[in-house]
Protein backbone atom coordinates (compact mmCIF):
# COMPACT_ATOMS: atom_id res chain seq x y z
CA UNK A 1 0.00 0.00 0.00
CA UNK A 2 1.39 3.41 -1.00
CA UNK A 3 0.37 6.99 -0.47
CA UNK A 4 0.05 9.00 -3.68
CA UNK A 5 3.21 10.94 -2.76
CA UNK A 6 6.14 9.45 -0.90
CA UNK A 7 9.45 7.64 -1.15
CA UNK A 8 10.70 4.09 -0.71
CA UNK A 9 11.13 4.79 3.01
CA UNK A 10 8.11 7.07 3.59
CA UNK A 11 4.51 6.34 2.61
CA UNK A 12 5.13 2.73 1.57
CA UNK A 13 3.75 -0.16 3.61
CA UNK A 14 4.19 -3.87 2.96
CA UNK A 15 1.11 -5.77 4.15
CA UNK A 16 1.61 -9.44 5.01
CA UNK A 17 -0.80 -9.82 7.96
CA UNK A 18 -3.94 -8.34 9.49
CA UNK A 19 -1.76 -6.34 11.91
CA UNK A 20 0.26 -4.95 8.97
CA UNK A 21 -3.00 -3.97 7.25
CA UNK A 22 -4.30 -2.13 10.32
CA UNK A 23 -0.98 -0.30 10.72
CA UNK A 24 -0.91 0.66 7.03
CA UNK A 25 -4.50 1.96 7.08
CA UNK A 26 -3.78 4.04 10.17
CA UNK A 27 -0.72 5.56 8.49
CA UNK A 28 -2.43 6.38 5.17
CA UNK A 29 -5.74 7.56 6.66
CA UNK A 30 -4.62 11.23 6.58
CA UNK A 31 -3.72 10.86 2.87
CA UNK A 32 -6.91 9.19 1.61
CA UNK A 33 -8.13 12.35 -0.14
CA UNK A 34 -4.87 12.37 -2.21
CA UNK A 35 -5.34 8.73 -3.19
CA UNK A 36 -3.80 5.46 -2.15
CA UNK A 37 -2.29 2.79 -4.38
CA UNK A 38 -2.70 -0.88 -3.46
CA UNK A 39 -0.56 -3.33 -5.39
CA UNK A 40 0.02 -7.04 -5.23
CA UNK A 41 3.61 -8.02 -4.48
CA UNK A 42 5.51 -9.19 -7.58
CA UNK A 43 8.48 -11.50 -7.04
CA UNK A 44 11.53 -10.90 -9.21
CA UNK A 45 14.58 -8.74 -9.68
CA UNK A 46 14.31 -4.98 -9.22
CA UNK A 47 15.55 -2.94 -12.17
CA UNK A 48 15.88 0.82 -12.59
CA UNK A 49 15.86 2.40 -16.04
CA UNK A 50 16.81 5.94 -16.90
CA UNK A 51 16.64 7.92 -20.08
CA UNK A 52 17.36 11.37 -21.42
CA UNK A 53 14.89 12.80 -23.91
CA UNK A 54 15.10 15.74 -26.28
CA UNK A 55 11.50 16.81 -26.84
CA UNK A 56 10.20 13.24 -27.11
CA UNK A 57 13.29 11.80 -28.83
CA UNK A 58 15.28 9.43 -26.59
CA UNK A 59 19.00 10.29 -26.74
CA UNK A 60 20.30 8.07 -23.90
CA UNK A 61 19.13 4.96 -22.05
CA UNK A 62 20.48 2.66 -19.34
CA UNK A 63 19.22 -0.06 -16.94
CA UNK A 64 20.60 -1.30 -13.60
CA UNK A 65 19.53 -4.51 -11.87
CA UNK A 66 19.74 -4.70 -8.08
CA UNK A 67 22.07 -7.58 -7.12
CA UNK A 68 22.26 -6.95 -3.36
CA UNK A 69 19.67 -4.90 -1.49
CA UNK A 70 21.00 -2.28 0.92
CA UNK A 71 19.45 -0.16 3.64
CA UNK A 72 15.80 0.83 3.03
CA UNK A 73 15.67 -1.15 -0.22
CA UNK A 74 18.44 0.79 -1.97
CA UNK A 75 21.06 -0.84 -4.15
CA UNK A 76 24.20 -2.00 -2.35
CA UNK A 77 25.37 -3.85 -5.45
CA UNK A 78 23.90 -3.37 -8.92
CA UNK A 79 24.77 -4.37 -12.45
CA UNK A 80 24.09 -2.90 -15.86
CA UNK A 81 21.80 -5.09 -17.96
CA UNK A 82 20.16 -4.96 -21.39
CA UNK A 83 16.37 -4.53 -21.20
CA UNK A 84 14.90 -4.25 -24.72
CA UNK A 85 11.23 -4.43 -23.69
CA UNK A 86 11.63 -1.82 -20.93
CA UNK A 87 13.57 0.36 -23.38
CA UNK A 88 10.73 0.09 -25.90
CA UNK A 89 8.21 1.10 -23.20
CA UNK A 90 10.39 4.03 -22.04
CA UNK A 91 10.74 5.24 -25.62
CA UNK A 92 6.93 5.16 -26.07
CA UNK A 93 6.35 7.06 -22.82
CA UNK A 94 8.87 9.76 -23.68
CA UNK A 95 7.58 10.14 -27.22
CA UNK A 96 3.92 10.30 -26.08
CA UNK A 97 4.69 12.93 -23.42
CA UNK A 98 7.12 14.82 -25.68
CA UNK A 99 9.42 14.56 -22.65
CA UNK A 100 12.42 16.87 -22.40
CA UNK A 101 15.01 15.96 -19.77
CA UNK A 102 15.72 12.98 -17.56
CA UNK A 103 13.21 10.27 -16.68
CA UNK A 104 13.72 7.32 -14.31
CA UNK A 105 11.36 4.38 -13.83
CA UNK A 106 11.76 1.43 -11.43
CA UNK A 107 10.19 -1.94 -12.10
CA UNK A 108 10.22 -5.59 -11.08
CA UNK A 109 10.74 -8.26 -13.73
CA UNK A 110 8.15 -11.00 -13.22
CA UNK A 111 8.62 -14.71 -13.94
CA UNK A 112 7.48 -14.16 -17.55
CA UNK A 113 10.30 -11.65 -18.02
CA UNK A 114 7.95 -8.67 -18.24
CA UNK A 115 8.51 -5.38 -16.41
CA UNK A 116 5.96 -4.40 -13.72
CA UNK A 117 6.36 -0.65 -13.18
CA UNK A 118 6.33 0.58 -9.59
CA UNK A 119 7.82 4.09 -9.49
CA UNK A 120 8.64 6.99 -11.83
CA UNK A 121 10.62 10.19 -11.30
CA UNK A 122 11.10 13.18 -13.62
CA UNK A 123 14.90 13.16 -13.17
CA UNK A 124 18.04 11.09 -13.52
CA UNK A 125 19.21 8.98 -10.58
CA UNK A 126 22.19 6.75 -9.90
CA UNK A 127 24.11 7.31 -13.14
CA UNK A 128 27.38 5.63 -12.03
CA UNK A 129 26.84 2.28 -13.73
CA UNK A 130 25.88 3.96 -16.99
CA UNK A 131 29.13 5.93 -16.84
CA UNK A 132 31.06 2.72 -16.07
CA UNK A 133 29.84 1.20 -19.36
CA UNK A 134 30.59 4.36 -21.31
CA UNK A 135 27.31 6.29 -21.20
CA UNK A 136 27.43 9.71 -19.52
CA UNK A 137 23.75 10.52 -18.97
CA UNK A 138 24.35 13.81 -17.08
CA UNK A 139 26.47 15.02 -20.03
CA UNK A 140 23.63 14.22 -22.43
CA UNK A 141 21.23 16.12 -20.16
CA UNK A 142 23.47 19.19 -20.15
CA UNK A 143 23.92 19.01 -23.90
CA UNK A 144 20.17 18.94 -24.64
CA UNK A 145 19.68 21.74 -22.08
CA UNK A 146 22.11 23.80 -24.18
CA UNK A 147 19.94 22.97 -27.22
CA UNK A 148 22.61 20.80 -28.82
CA UNK A 149 21.02 18.38 -31.29
CA UNK A 150 22.03 14.77 -30.66
CA UNK A 151 21.42 12.53 -33.67
CA UNK A 152 21.48 9.02 -32.25
CA UNK A 153 20.30 7.33 -29.08
CA UNK A 154 23.16 6.17 -26.85
CA UNK A 155 22.54 3.00 -24.84
CA UNK A 156 24.78 0.82 -22.72
CA UNK A 157 26.58 -1.82 -24.76
CA UNK A 158 25.06 -5.31 -24.50
CA UNK A 159 27.52 -7.73 -22.94
CA UNK A 160 29.42 -5.05 -21.03
CA UNK A 161 27.40 -5.39 -17.82
CA UNK A 162 29.42 -4.74 -14.68
CA UNK A 163 28.70 -4.89 -10.96
CA UNK A 164 29.89 -2.23 -8.54
CA UNK A 165 29.97 -2.24 -4.75
CA UNK A 166 30.37 0.71 -2.42
CA UNK A 167 31.50 0.46 1.20
CA UNK A 168 29.04 1.77 3.82
CA UNK A 169 31.46 4.23 5.44
CA UNK A 170 32.16 7.82 4.46
CA UNK A 171 35.45 9.70 4.67
CA UNK A 172 36.17 13.31 5.45
CA UNK A 173 33.70 15.87 4.09
CA UNK A 174 31.19 13.07 3.43
CA UNK A 175 33.12 11.72 0.42
CA UNK A 176 32.51 7.98 0.02
CA UNK A 177 35.58 5.92 0.84
CA UNK A 178 35.82 2.38 -0.44
CA UNK A 179 37.85 -0.59 0.73
CA UNK A 180 41.53 0.30 0.85
CA UNK A 181 40.75 4.04 1.11
CA UNK A 182 40.05 4.41 -2.62
CA UNK A 183 37.36 6.78 -3.88
CA UNK A 184 36.81 4.64 -6.97
CA UNK A 185 34.40 1.76 -7.49
CA UNK A 186 35.70 -1.69 -8.30
CA UNK A 187 34.21 -4.59 -10.24
CA UNK A 188 32.91 -7.52 -8.19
Amino acid sequence: MKTAFGTASHGLFCVRSDDDLERAIENVRAHLNEGVVVQEVVQGPLERMQAVFDTGHMVGFHVNRQVVEGVSGGDLVKESVPAPLARQHMECIGRHLMWHGGLSIDYIVDRRGEPNYIDANPRLAETGNALAVGLNLPDLLVRISLREKLAECRIDTAGSARSWAFKHSFGQQGIPVLAGGSREAWPI
